[in-house]
């Protein structure tokens, strides 16, 4: 049936402003999780300049890194389940400004107990982010805008570990490791800024009730979230997030202080290496979201078993080279973070939307992303205690194991994921 022109026309740019407003969405969201990632991240990116420094030791590093771990990871579930309740975007600028404070405060820090408050109160900051991006995306962009934005906001992150990698080594060179902190501080400010004043502008544009996808599960009754992770199979899923979050942080932050020990690499060096990493990390998260299409069909744990089986290959040629090559240990290491960030964006990122129909995208998010950061709050810590007393072949060892058990982790769940995906 054809409609009159004044209606078509009408149809026609209002499609063209949800287009539009769709990537000026993912865009806000890209910027706000490239700033998470800077304010975040910039810590370890100078953890082995501020060891050098004797300000803190390498154990005092991982209590920190731990506190910051830890108060991510349980802020995330207070997050998710809050931005299913209150508006995901003023839970956001809170976020910006109180991680902007902690920046701004942990360089005047002198000793380990002051930098573990500060550094865990951003973690909680930290965990004000993701939910709610995730639930924004969730209900006011389509499926085929949803996905994208996930896999933009993935390389966001890695985006920003190559920045701060880069800013590092010239702000020790020029200064020292502290001004990286105030810098990440005054971008948490511009970004409050711009997110305030551009997402009251789309809100109202791209609100639930112009998305089929999310009014298609809007009236659907809310249930209690645990019988649905049992019947999906998802409550192992769990266990899987948190190896991947052990090996993937585990690896990014201990990296520079291994090639400082083992190979006697200066610290501005081993940072500026590090670059290597996230660029393979783009590489296989934007690679995994293809074959998340074309060869997985969709399958988030099916993705996931091969990301950590290759993760193993690899981590058992790095058990009998580790010692022997920094350039093939970083070749590897940086293979491997890319698998983990492939399973993370399987099982973090496109695995809460899963949860739609029972309105539990934001509690689903913080709950998958408090899972990968209990994984990096145990290695933050156990690494360093293990590599001071039993040496760095033994960390490679253990993390060996751990690729191990991810795979473990998704067979036993396989089955009921894809009886519940399909028939859901």
């Amino acid at each position: 049936m054809l409609l009159p022109s004044g209606r078509a026309d009408l149809l026609s740019e209002a499609s063209t402003n949800i287009k539009s407003n769709s990537y000026l969405l993912i865009f806000l969201c890209v910027l706000l999780y490239f700033t998470s990632y800077i304010t975040r991240i910039n810590f370890n990116a100078c953890i082995a300049e501020i060891i050098n420094s004797s300000v803190i030791t390498k154990t005092e590093a991982g209590t920190i890194g731990t506190a910051m771990f830890f108060f991510y990871g349980t802020g995330q579930l207070i997050s998710g389940f809050l931005c299913d309740k209150i508006r995901p975007s003023k839970i956001i600028l809170i976020g910006l400004f109180l991680t902007m404070a902690c920046n701004s405060l942990l360089p005047l820090c002198t000793d380990v107990v002051s930098m573990s408050i500060i550094w865990g109160i951003n973690g909680f900051a930290q965990a004000m982010f993701w939910p709610p991006i995730v639930k924004i995306m969730s209900m006011a962009l389509s499926e085929e805008y949803y996905s994208k934005g996930c896999l933009f906001v993935s390389i966001a992150a890695h985006a920003a570990t190559v920045f701060v990698y880069l800013a590092v080594p010239a702000c020790i060179n020029m200064l020292n490791w502290k001004i990286i902190f105030f810098i990440s501080a005054v971008i948490a400010f511009i970004t409050a800024i711009v997110w305030g004043t551009s997402f009251s502008k789309i809100g109202k544009t791209l609100s639930v009730k112009h998305v089929p996808t999310a009014t298609k599960y809007e009236n659907k009754p809310k249930v209690s979230i645990t019988p649905i992770l049992i019947i999906s199979g998802a409550i192992l899923l769990l266990f899987a997030i948190i190896v991947q979050g052990f090996l993937k942080d585990g690896y990014t932050t201990w990296m520079p202080v291994y090639l400082t020990e083992v190979f006697s690499i200066n610290s501005s060096s081993t940072i500026m290496l590090n670059l290597f990493l996230p660029a393979v990390s783009i590489a296989c998260t934007t690679l995994a979201s293809f074959l998340y299409k074309k060869v997985f069909a969709q399958n988030e744990v099916r993705a996931s078993f091969m990301y950590f089986f290759i993760a193993l290959v690899l981590s058992i040629v790095l058990v009998f080279i580790c010692n022997i090559s920094a350039i093939g240990t970083l070749i590897i290491v940086s293979l491997i973070t890319g698998c983990m960030h492939s399973v993370n964006l399987m099982l973090v990122s496109l695995l809460p939307a899963r949860f739609s129909f029972c309105g539990k995208v934001g509690a689903m998010s913080g709950i998958t992303n408090a899972c990968t950061y209990i994984g990096s709050s145990i290695s933050s810590f156990g690494l360093a205690y293990i590599a001071e007393n039993s040496g760095w072949q033994s960390v490679i060892i253990i993390l060996t194991g751990l690729a191990l058990m991810g795979i473990i982790f998704c067979l036993f769940s396989y089955k009921k994921w894809k009886l519940f995906i399909y028939k859901k």
